[in-house]
């Protein structure tokens, strides 16, 4: 009458319990590991998108530290840049130039163009010969131009690389671009000191002249970052780089989202504190002035052109950060110059007519440089503004 009654099942010990567990986390390891393995073997044999992105012996990547402009353009260098919008390989030649490699003696059935600018010059975004500077080159052989930009420079770098090099490559022409971060980028500057006093332009010497520099702590930060994100494993697998992009791609996405829930971080702030604007101004002024005069001292002539962002270009442009004095850069710099009677050149109208018809993009979506067309644009209308001034061969 007790009816029947199941065996209980043995209650496994807390030992044997730790020993399932651990069994469990193994397994799950191995096929992680065994995943990440198949994903490299694939990548490496399948994937061309992979490049080291920490160089140990190089803490300012495409960068050498310099005593008088605080940072120049490693020479002999090669090193791949990648963003959301690109993926190129930098080549500097022995000079530190982003140029294929030229004799310092100037070839006498050329005319020798020597460009000066930060990374709209340079060419971020896209390859050397996609760059305004070597497009010129193409567009007129008769021209050896020579890509002096920077990234990250303004007019006080700018200024001071002129000096130091146009004794060396004696150009018959000398092609100075300014952009809008090119105002407050000398003022009041960093490593790079100008000041104006009584109207005079005077330099102030860096203390300390080395990487010790207040100014270079970012970089110091920076690099010390990278040293602890980056081991041996990290900096050489391709799984790892193509894993951890894509999560940058992600948190672009993400911000830029966010930023368009909040208009009014898009258009500056109207309301902002610009009592600093005339004193910048008046030492851009300065530091173009100059550099104007160092070109003719030397038997050059000198070009101003003046770099429009891509809000001013692309009607359907969206970003944030934009300065609110970005509309009269381009009436301040050409009035500026025609009083001075320094010849200049501003290619936005153009820029923007070609825009409207042809439909295609100048600049990149994110980065905001321009991207190939964008420096196809400005190959094009400098040929025809040296052809206008009657500097080139009309055939050329």
């Amino acid at each position: 009458g007790r009816g029947f009654r199941h065996p209980r099942a043995p209650v496994p010990s807390s030992s044997a319990r730790l020993v399932r567990v651990l069994q469990g986390l193994l397994l799950t390891a191995a096929s992680v590991v065994l995943c990440l393995l198949v994903l490299e073997v694939g990548l490496r044999l399948f994937w061309t998108g992979y490049y080291q992105k920490y160089y140990p012996d190089r803490p300012w990547d495409e960068f050498d530290f310099h005593p008088t402009r605080g940072f120049s353009l490693g020479p002999n260098l090669e090193m791949v840049d990648w963003d959301t919008d690109f993926k190129v390989t930098r080549k500097h030649n022995s000079h530190g130039f982003r140029s294929p490699e030229i004799p310092i003696q100037k070839p006498a059935d050329r005319t020798r163009v020597m460009v000066i600018g930060d990374s709209f010059v340079y060419g971020i975004g896209v390859e050397n010969d996609e760059a305004f500077p070597q497009q010129l080159e193409k567009l007129v052989p008769s021209l050896q131009v020579i890509n002096a930009g920077v990234p990250a420079y303004s007019g006080a770098e700018e200024l001071v690389e002129l000096r130091e090099e146009i004794g060396i490559w004696k150009p018959d022409i000398v092609i100075a671009a300014y952009f809008w971060n090119d105002l407050f980028g000398a003022y009041p500057g960093g490593y790079v000191k100008f000041e104006l006093r009584d109207g005079e332009l005077h330099q102030i010497p860096p203390n300390p002249a080395s990487p010790d520099h207040p100014a270079f702590a970012f970089h110091r930060k920076r690099f010390e970052r990278k040293e602890r994100r980056y081991n041996f494993i990290t900096s050489h697998s391709y799984a790892y780089r193509l894993l951890s992009d894509r999560i940058k791609i992600v948190q672009f996405a993400l911000k830029d989202w966010w930023h368009s829930l909040r208009p009014k971080h898009r258009d500056g702030t109207p309301d902002a504190d610009r009592s600093e604007e005339g004193p910048a101004w008046q030492l851009s002024f300065a530091l173009l002035r100059e550099m104007w005069r160092v070109s003719e001292a030397h038997g050059a002539k000198f070009l101003l052109v003046v770099i429009p962002d891509s809000v001013q270009v692309e009607p359907d442009a969206d970003v944030y950060g934009i300065p609110p004095f970005l509309p009269e850069v381009q009436e301040k710099v050409v009035g500026f110059a025609t009083s001075e009677g320094i010849p200049v050149f501003d290619p936005l109208p153009v820029l923007r007519a070609m825009r409207q018809n042809d439909g295609l993009p100048q600049y990149f979506p994110t980065d905001r440089h321009w991207n190939k067309v964008g420096h196809h644009h400005m190959a094009t209308l400098l040929r025809a503004e040296l052809k206008r001034r009657g500097w080139i061969d009309a055939h050329g």
